[in-house]
């Protein structure tokens, strides 16, 4: 019965260690990102506003309390980060990076938990993180409007699922919960869509 116990808690040191590893190599792919974003876009180009935007903005001139914040011509969710990162453009671009980088990289790192293959797992973690950061992608945090709000919070959403599915935690369902509800008003289709 020695060896089987001996084999057992050899098995889990190395599960631990691997998810040691992929959660650091996380950390290090996020910072470099966030560090990235901010010197390409955060301090040579300046936000991008366009006529759009100006609803956004509008909209978060209102209170957090009011109605109409929530009930204005577009979804709230914008105007709500908007409103909480500092109420200025290049504070909401800052905030957009940081929250793009967060979520793809989670999202990454829960989808590479889910492979058997360890080797498979880490090389998925290193190549599936890079991929919102091709530029078409990516230039949307520039922008003052929803849609890398949007990609970010479909990302989170993703993960809090898979996460959900797979251990059946109360926390992961207590963050689902509001995360689709902020998802949902990103987008005016975006109810429709988790409705169906």
């Amino acid at each position: 019965s020695f060896v089987p116990s001996y084999r057992k808690k050899s098995q889990m040191k190395q599960n631990y260690f691997f998810l040691s590893l992929l959660i650091i190599t996380s950390c290090a792919i996020f910072v470099f990102f966030v560090v990235t974003l901010f010197a390409e876009l955060g301090w040579l180009y300046p936000p991008l506003i366009f006529p759009d935007s100006r609803v956004y903005i509008n909209i978060s001139d209102n209170s957090l309390l009011s109605s109409t914040f929530y009930t204005s011509s577009r979804p709230f969710t914008t105007s709500f980060f908007y409103k909480i990162w500092g109420s200025t453009p290049l504070n909401f671009m800052k905030g957009q990076q940081i929250l793009f980088s967060f979520c793809w990289v989670l999202l990454s790192l829960v989808i590479s938990l889910t492979i058997k293959n360890k080797v498979l797992s880490f090389f998925f973690l290193l190549l599936f993180s890079t991929v919102p950061f091709w530029w078409d992608i990516m230039g949307w945090n520039r922008v003052i409007h929803s849609e890398s709000i949007t990609f970010s919070l479909f990302a989170l959403w993703y993960a809090l699922i898979i996460l959900y599915s797979r251990y059946r935690l109360w926390l992961f369902l207590s963050l689902l919960c509001p995360i689709t509800l902020f998802f949902s008003f990103t987008r005016d289709n975006l109810p429709l869509f988790l409705l169906s």
